[in-house]
């Protein structure tokens, strides 16, 4: 007769697990790593910086010159706002081949986004190296428009944020 109980060693459902990693990597080696991955996965990363000191928020992209493409750079008050923008952008040239440069540009979000140069020393960036080499990187700022509306990042990408 089978038993209606289940049984004792029975696996768990998936859902039920809380997964983590141990690594003896330095956190600066391991963001390098999960940055380069998503680089190969998705055609860029997104590296967020903070400035406790201004209370900002910069993000940079790395990956978007190997489409031929700057990388694009932001700053904002919100990490959140910062990330969307960016990957907002950074999504318009990978999966539809939109090119950006200085001057104004509309997108599926946007009728107004302004961009301009950038001749900031972004190529010593942390990651940046790893990702792209030593391939000539050019940069241009996308600003945060005045009247942003916060996009909901992808969750996936909302996870990996955190890494970064």
């Amino acid at each position: 007769m089978e038993s209606i109980h289940p049984r004792r060693n029975a696996m768990p459902d998936p859902a039920d697990f809380h997964l983590s990693v141990r690594t003896s990597l330095p956190d600066t080696q391991l963001i390098g790593l999960v940055a380069a991955l998503e680089a190969d996965e998705n055609g860029y990363a997104i590296m967020l910086c903070h400035s406790t000191k201004h209370q900002q928020v910069s993000a940079y992209t790395l990956g978007l010159t190997t489409f031929e493409h700057p990388e694009i750079t932001c700053v904002g008050g919100n990490e959140d706002d910062v990330f969307a923008l960016v990957s907002h952008v950074a999504e318009q040239v990978v999966e539809h081949g939109q090119v950006f440069s200085a001057g104004t540009h509309s997108t599926s979000l946007f009728s107004k986004l302004a961009f301009h140069d950038s001749s900031a020393n972004w190529h010593e960036l942390p990651y940046s190296r790893l990702i792209l080499g030593d391939a000539p990187v050019s940069w241009i700022q996308c600003m945060m428009p005045l009247d942003f509306i916060n996009i909901q990042p992808q969750t996936l990408s909302a996870d990996l944020r955190r890494v970064a």
